[in-house]
């Protein structure tokens, strides 16, 4: 028995807006299918289209040539030469003018179709078809593959709209700062839209002042699909955004003085979503009610050890992920922290997260992040800081952490940079973070 993405009651209303022009369902029927035809036979796709809507017909065009798609953690060469050697059946489909050895290359240019009437029955799928293969980040090690099927995919986006409501928000337009080539980003800005009578701008804006415009230019109230990072900015610059529904964040955790602040900016609720490459999303708060994440209705967590394990109706076996948390009656959780995120410093203890929190707070500090570098054989730890702080300067920022942390944190040497390599989705992955001591001269 196959599932649709949408049924045909719908195939006339919009459901992206590409460079101020709507595209409607029937259009994205039309163009993955004749897509499709234009694909080479193979595996599976690297489909590094940038724009949101091409990335769905291409998403979509896979699954009807029932290709699996690969979302490795991030484009970094060796990344995906990688790749290419342990996926030798794959083609990079862009629309842009990248090229990855070893790999063949499809240009997707979307263009007026001539197709009879589309029928929406031909965008179902078996649930257990393969869909895609998503790699961890690699923030805390070696990224690992997690193989995802098209129910699953399905399963995990419905469990999510019914938590955020979104029956009673038809009709608006998803404005995304997250790449689609993302667990977080496809879920939101890919599925949502498909399967939830939800409009997308097709950009992906950067900047506060781009993310601003984009949301000015909706036909339709809009929701704020993005970071703390990208919140953090804006912020710090003020801006003033058009009525939205809410605003939703992930990839890291939020602060909930920011979070406040960020409500009383933008005038509307600020939600985080909370899951991981292997479970999908499972969880949500908003901080100014509650700390504690409430889970999606069938997702059951159980604290061990170990961290703990996830338990959801669109997981085919139980989860075990290496956060810490709290269990309450009432079945929400509380996170503690991850078991690699704490750092053991002469018989104390903290976490990075609660560090980089504190660095953040600081007056003048736009971005920042602590790096504990692997010690060598009987020796403790020793904290290094990376900053982003214009007109702040060294000694300045640790007199000010001195107030805040215990003598044993400080951070022995804390670097001044312009700013931090951080990926598409806000995140700074632990080898950024190694390479980044290394080019500085000192060896993690």
């Amino acid at each position: 028995m196959t599932r649709a993405l949408f049924d045909d009651a719908l195939l006339q209303q919009p459901f992206a807006r590409v460079g101020g022009a709507p595209r409607l369902r029937a259009d994205l029927v039309r163009d993955a299918q004749v897509l499709a035809t234009r694909l080479p036979a193979a595996d599976f796709v690297l489909n590094h289209c940038e724009d949101r809507y091409a990335f769905t017909v291409g998403f979509v065009a896979a699954l009807l040539r029932r290709q699996t798609t690969l979302f490795p953690p991030n484009r970094a060469p060796e990344v995906l030469a990688r790749l290419a050697l342990n996926y030798p059946h794959t083609y990079l489909l862009t629309d842009g003018d990248e090229q990855v050895p070893g790999m063949a290359r499809v240009h997707l240019k979307l263009a007026s179709t001539t197709l009879a009437a589309p029928d929406a029955r031909a965008l179902s799928f078996s649930p257990t078809q393969p869909a895609l293969i998503a790699f961890t980040s690699g923030s805390t090690g070696t990224p690992v593959a997690h193989a995802k099927t098209f129910g699953m995919l399905l399963d995990e986006a419905q469990a999510a709209a019914q938590a955020f409501a979104l029956g009673t928000h038809r009709g608006h337009a998803l404005v995304a700062t997250v790449p689609a080539q993302h667990m977080y980003g496809l879920l939101t800005s890919v599925l949502w839209p498909l399967t939830q009578n939800l409009t997308v701008d097709g950009a992906r804006p950067f900047y506060p002042e781009d993310v601003r415009a984009a949301l000015a230019r909706q036909k339709a109230q809009a929701i704020l699909i993005t970071t703390p990072v990208h919140i953090r900015a804006l912020v710090l610059e003020g801006v003033r955004l058009p009525q939205l529904a809410f605003v939703l964040s992930s990839t890291a955790p939020l602060h909930a003085e920011l979070a406040g602040r960020a409500e009383a900016l933008f005038g509307a609720p600020v939600w985080e979503i909370y899951g991981s490459t292997e479970t999908g999303a499972i969880a949500r708060r908003r901080q100014t009610d509650d700390v504690a994440w409430r889970p999606f209705a069938g997702v059951v967590p159980s604290a061990n050890e170990h961290g703990f394990d996830v338990r959801a109706p669109y997981l085919s076996a139980p989860v075990r992920l290496s956060d810490d948390i709290e269990t309450q009656a009432d079945g929400g959780f509380i996170l503690r922290g991850r078991h690699t995120d704490l750092v053991k410093i002469a018989g104390k203890r903290m976490s990075l997260a609660d560090l980089n929190r504190i660095l953040l707070s600081l007056d003048g500090v736009l971005d920042g992040a602590f790096f504990c570098p692997d010690a060598a054989a009987g020796q403790e730890p020793r904290l290094m800081a990376f900053v982003v702080a214009p007109g702040r300067t060294r000694d300045e920022l640790l007199g000010a952490l001195k107030d805040r942390i215990d003598p044993v944190f400080m951070p022995r040497p804390l670097r001044i940079l312009d700013g931090l390599p951080r990926n598409a989705n806000g995140k700074l992955p632990r080898a950024e973070l190694k390479a980044l001591a290394q080019q500085m001269g000192v060896q993690p």
